[in-house]
């Protein structure tokens, strides 16, 4: 079998939960009211509410609604040409293209019973490995690459892989929003907990973090008030 660097991080990071509390114990279990708006996240999130949080978005932003994909993928967004650029890589090639600001809501997701705690579930995914990890993560995968025989192609994406993967994924924590928020700063994107649903709020507005956590943060208190 061929060893998959990616599969060895997964099963190191994979968060393990030991609580026996439910952290929405005592709340109303809003999961019932979300659950309405899983095949409907354009009501879950309105134009006129998107303007109401970012009252910049112009009258002409393009609605999308992304169905073709799992509904964990799944979002209802408004987007809108803008001056700002990205690079992708195509192949062996960088390309700058343009980055339009992008509004909505997504990833309507619930946790399965069998998570105790998902505050705890939660924030243990929804963050960066601290350095002590890193270094584990990292022994880990060479220990699993030195158990293989890997050509040389393979050794050396391994090598690469363990180097990038670890900075590849960024969190910041945000307090004041549901149960538990998390900022994906790749994908300028807000993770809100609330009992067992989390979505994410999209604010891909600025090549300013402050100023996309701001409008994620309005946009957040919307859909959470759909279900108080």
């Amino acid at each position: 079998m061929i060893f998959c660097p990616l599969l060895a991080l997964a099963l190191y990071v994979a968060p393990v939960t030991t609580s026996s509390l439910d952290s929405s114990a005592g709340l109303e279990d809003p999961a019932p009211c979300f659950k309405q708006y899983e095949s409907k996240l354009n009501d879950l999130l309105k134009r006129e509410e998107a303007n109401a949080a970012f009252p910049a978005m112009p009258a002409t932003a393009e609605h999308e609604y992304a169905t073709a994909v799992p509904k964990f993928y799944q979002a209802s967004f408004y987007k809108w040409e803008s001056t700002r650029t990205r690079t992708v890589k195509v192949a062996d090639r960088e390309m700058t293209v343009p980055r339009p600001d992008r509004i909505g809501v997504g990833s309507l997701t619930f946790y399965h019973e069998r998570i105790k705690d998902p505050v705890a579930h939660f924030t243990s995914t929804y963050r960066d490995l601290t350095p002590d990890e890193e270094s584990k993560m990292r022994e880990i995968m060479a220990r699993e690459m030195e158990d293989k025989n890997l050509t040389g192609s393979q050794q050396k994406a391994g090598d690469a892989l363990m180097t990038a993967v670890p900075r590849e994924v960024k969190y910041e924590n945000v307090e004041g929003i549901g149960d538990a928020a998390s900022w994906d700063i790749k994908s300028s994107e807000l993770i809100v907990l609330r009992g067992r649903v989390h979505f994410k709020i999209i604010a891909d507005l600025s090549d300013d973090p402050s100023t996309n956590i701001a409008v994620a943060r309005m946009l957040a208190m919307i859909v959470l008030s759909k279900c108080e």
